[in-house]
């Protein structure tokens, strides 16, 4: 399974989603997601509670 998005960022937030991580390009204010889009994936099919966000891009490293 391919785990990869890179999406536009955007000045709003996607509504509904909020992200602690706080190392990632698309970290906003109030821990908002700020990509256009984002992808969620288990990359683990034996730990299926392990998920990933796989639009994290870190900061400043497009």
């Amino acid at each position: 399974m391919s785990c990869c998005c890179k999406p536009e960022k955007t000045q709003s937030p996607i509504s509904g989603i909020s992200c602690d991580v706080t190392n990632c390009e698309y970290h906003g204010e109030g821990s908002e997601c700020k990509a256009s889009e984002i992808k969620v994936c288990s990359c683990d099919p034996v730990q299926q509670c392990s998920v990933q966000c796989a639009t994290f891009v870190p900061k400043g490293g497009r």
